[in-house]
């Protein structure tokens, strides 16, 4: 997240207190996620929970990047030659105090979401610290092209969008699948490529793990193989 964005923005539109908060909760929750995932597959509980957990995340995460949207376009639009007075009344347009209202009862409802699922996982177990450490003295974990059928629902129409967005006429496609981790992109790609094998939609298709230590060559070869 782009936090300095998002303070300078929050402090414009006077939610600044609501949109820090609604930040460090997902930051905070990042890990546990984490250390969730790696036990959903032993546990229906933990399983229900990440996926109810994961619901409130993909909002939280669309509306603090549409907050940083909105303060690229403040700054492309506050020209160095606006006056004082132009500057006040841009800050009391209709607009601006709609959006200011309607971002704070939804950071207030995704809030109140957050603190539900939260309040529910102390029953479960789960550790921030594992995910941590992991992160830090591991190479990241090595992923492939195979995908359980327990994660395939409810990410049918993700799945068809950036399908179509592939099959669209150019030259060279790319593609990113963002957000925290924990929300399930690597399934979501996983998906994508099993599907776009199935209907050879293209010559040659290949899957190839990238870690967080970047070795060029080292992928190259793997995909000259």
């Amino acid at each position: 997240m782009a936090s300095s964005a998002l303070r300078e923005y929050g402090r414009i539109n006077g939610v600044m207190d609501e949109l820090e908060r609604l930040n460090n909760t997902v930051e905070s929750i990042r890990d546990v996620l984490l250390d969730a995932d790696e036990k959903q597959e032993q546990s229906h509980v933990i399983q229900n929970w990440v996926r109810r957990l994961k619901d409130v995340l993909i909002p939280a995460d669309d509306l603090l990047d549409e907050f940083v949207i909105q303060d690229m376009i403040h700054k492309r639009d506050h020209k160095p030659h606006q006056n004082k007075i132009t500057k006040v009344l841009h800050s009391f347009s209709p607009n601006k105090i709609s959006f200011r209202r309607d971002m704070a009862r939804e950071i207030e409802k995704i809030q109140k979401k957050f603190n539900d699922v939260v309040r529910d996982m102390s029953g479960l177990n789960l550790n921030s610290n594992v995910a941590v450490v992991e992160k830090i003295n591991s190479e990241g974990r090595e992923t492939g092209s195979y995908v359980s059928e327990s994660d395939i629902i409810g990410r049918e129409d993700d799945k068809k969008k950036i399908i179509s967005l592939l099959r669209q006429p150019c030259d060279v496609s790319v593609v990113a699948i963002v957000g925290i981790g924990g929300l399930g992109k690597t399934t979501l790609a996983q998906l994508v490529y099993n599907d776009v094998e199935e209907q050879n939609l293209f010559e040659k298709s290949m899957w190839v793990c990238v870690s967080e230590n970047i070795d060029v060559k080292t992928i190259m070869k793997n995909m000259l193989m």
